[in-house]
């Protein structure tokens, strides 16, 4: 946490020496955004950025489809939707946001203050510095949210975030996705529609400070539980404002079938003879595999989006005896384009690549890697239309968008960075950088006509809205150890709470440092995060195995098996047991995908997500975060220590004539526990 904090330190010091100051002569605009929800946009003008997670608005947030109950009023300084009021003080132009029903002040902006942009140059005409500031109800306050944080616990209280950390490799190796969303358990949801640079800072009594590096004007948006409790999907307050965030920043489509069984795949597979024969080790054992990976470097050069002919010499035979077999196909896709590739010139005398603000020429973010720029409609068209003739072609529909930050190396580029399609800095528009590489793919399959529900994307990084162009996330490079295990249980819960609904996985087993597959700890490892892994809305087995083979000069590094077979004799027939259970799980998982699309309820949930009235299972402790819900029916409490064969578990009480069931197979035991 040091690493994140100390630049903060210095950004609020330089804030203070530009010259902060208290505004009170802003415009404040308030618009209905959904059910019980307003969207609030203040400045000294209402300029619309063009990258904000909100807009477009459709149907499902206009206030000419609210439901008759929820008709909305408007007067100068004051809105009201459903159950949700938010009026402007007039003298300070700050405002207050209640509750309707019981008149709870729910958000009361305490401060706002502005500057001159803070910490790059060459700022946007208009652009300033901007902190926002809002009371808390106390130390008791439970909030959720921040998308994928390695945090311990659930709770927000306190928490500091720098938003551009989550694009900083060395600092997040992919572990964390900044969603500038916060639930409270008061009945409240707000998100932060700004993809600037800046940081969120929660004091331990739950004030909020939001801080943005450099904006044309402040955008957020506040949601309230409706007026009857308990009539949305889950009883309140947070099914309900989980609902509202999805229907205004678009729903999860449904996820295809092939997405949610079994998936298999290593760092990495270097060619297609050795995929294949993966696959038929798989198909032998009658072991279904619903989606086979290449990773990546499958590539001539970063920015040539197709296969290596030397390594992969017949794709279209490849993918068909893979579907011959009922697997499909995923592919690893950078969007890094290096010199030697033959996308390079073309793409750098177009100005599809990300600009350096000062000299207008391409910038790299390492020595020969430069980042493509997704907020430009042609730039996007570009590179779906090489990924087309690369992999479309051979009906190749499902991609894994890898070191999608985008500054995969970490160098501090936004004080140069531009985004030519955006016509703004980095430091302004970054963080919505990845929300139009979503776009980029989703919307080029769709032209192609695959349409959402037949197609899904992996990836490592994400913004608010990311869920509607049929994302999964991934917790990133993660190390082999039963502590990250434990770790990665209450990740996985916190996503839950500001993913829209979206699905996340992790690499079972770990990523990086793992042990031989062999040795006692690794194969207790594996079985532990597969028992873990199988009640995931994706099951994904990945990793940088021990071992292998040496490194080909064509094909490159294959790394060490990471297939079932390979941990042993003792440790196959578990994971076998685990794959063929979720397979017989399939129709129930995929009903969870449907109610995710519907209602933006995640299916790995939070004990305190599904029970919020029962008081031990709404607890913060860590004895209920080391569980939780599957879905409305399965709760899982995964074994999260070496040499551990039992553990307790927390069964909250159910409505009359509902009773639990111990469900115990032999797949899930590891040396009688």
């Amino acid at each position: 946490m040091l690493s994140c904090i100390l630049p903060a330190v210095a950004l609020m010091q330089s804030a203070a020496a530009t010259g902060f100051v208290t505004t009170s002569s802003w415009k404040v605009q308030l618009d209905p955004f959904g059910p019980d929800a307003v969207r609030v946009r203040m400045g000294p003008s209402i300029i619309e950025p063009k990258l904000q997670a909100l807009l477009p608005g459709g149907p499902e947030t206009s206030q000419f489809n609210l439901p008759a109950s929820s008709a909305s009023a408007r007067s100068l300084n004051s809105l009201s939707v459903g159950n949700l009021n938010v009026s402007v003080d007039p003298s300070t132009n700050l405002i207050l946001a209640r509750r309707i029903s019981d008149g709870k002040v729910l958000l009361n902006q305490t401060a706002t203050f502005s500057a001159p942009p803070i910490g790059y140059r060459n700022a946007t005409e208009g652009a300033f510095s901007a902190k926002i500031q809002f009371a808390g109800h106390g130390p008791d306050e439970v909030l959720f949210g921040f998308g994928e944080q390695r945090q311990a616990q659930l709770r927000r209280i306190p928490f500091f975030s720098l938003f551009e950390n989550d694009q900083r490799y060395p600092v997040s190796y992919g572990g964390q996705q900044m969603i500038p969303l916060v639930v409270s358990g008061e009945g409240y949801a707000m998100l932060w529609n700004m993809p600037s640079y800046g940081y969120v800072n929660i004091s331990s009594e739950g004030q909020q400070s939001w801080f943005s590096n450099g904006t044309l004007m402040v955008d957020f948006w506040i949601a309230a539980t409706p007026l009857e409790s308990g009539t949305g999907p889950l009883t309140a307050p947070y099914g309900e404002l989980l609902h509202r965030y999805a229907l205004a920043t678009g729903r999860p489509p449904v996820l295809p079938d092939y997405a949610l069984g079994f998936i298999q795949c290593k760092n990495r597979y270097r060619n297609q003879s050795q995929l294949l024969d993966v696959a038929r080790g798989y198909f032998n054992r009658k072991l279904p595999v619903s989606l086979i990976v290449i990773d990546y470097h499958h590539w001539p050069a970063l920015g040539d989006w197709r296969f290596t002919e030397a390594c992969w010499p017949d794709p279209q035979g490849m993918v068909d005896e893979l579907r011959s077999m009922g697997m499909e196909l995923m592919v690893s896709m950078w969007p890094e384009v290096d010199d030697p590739s033959d996308t390079f010139k073309s793409f750098d005398a177009e100005g599809f690549l990300i600009q350096n603000s000062s000299t207008g020429e391409s910038m790299p973010f390492s020595s020969k890697s430069y980042t493509y720029d997704s907020t430009s409609a042609l730039a996007r068209d570009a590179v779906f239309s090489k990924m087309k003739e690369g992999y479309l072609k051979y009906g190749i529909k499902t991609f894994w968008l890898d070191a999608d930050e985008p500054q995969h190396d970490g160098l501090s580029q936004d004080t140069d960075g531009y985004l030519q399609g955006a016509g703004a800095p980095l430091a302004e528009v970054g963080e919505a950088w990845v929300l139009e590489h979503h776009r980029m793919v989703a919307e080029g399959l769709q032209e192609t006509g695959i349409q959402s529900g037949d197609f899904m994307a992996l990836t490592r990084s994400a913004w608010a809205g990311s869920q509607r162009y049929g994302v999964a996330t991934w917790s990133g490079d993660i190390h082999s150890t039963f502590d990250e295990l434990a770790l990665q249980v209450v990740v996985g819960q916190g996503v839950a709470f500001s993913s829209g609904g979206g699905a996340w996985t992790t690499d079972t087993g770990g990523y990086k440092d793992a042990p031989p597959n062999t040795d006692p700890m690794m194969q207790q490892l594996i079985t532990r995060w597969m028992q873990f892994s199988l009640f995931t809305p994706l099951m994904r087995i990945h990793g940088n195995r021990a071992g292998g083979p040496p490194s080909n000069p064509t094909c490159g590094e294959t790394n060490g098996p990471n297939e079932v077979w390979t941990y042993g004799p003792e440790i196959e027939p578990i994971l076998s047991g685990l794959i063929h259970l979720r397979n017989s799980l399939l129709p129930y998982v995929q009903s969870l995908s449907v109610t995710a699309s519907l209602t933006g309820i995640p299916m790995m949930r939070p004990m305190i997500l599904q029970f919020p009235d029962d008081p031990r299972a709404a607890a913060c402790s860590p004895e209920m975060e080391s569980q939780f819900m599957f879905g409305p029916d399965w709760v899982v409490a995964p074994v999260l220590a070496q040499d551990v064969t039992h553990r307790s578990i927390y069964l909250p009480v159910l409505p009359e004539g509902q009773e639990w069931a111990y469900m115990y197979n032999a797949s899930m035991a590891f040396h009688g526990g």
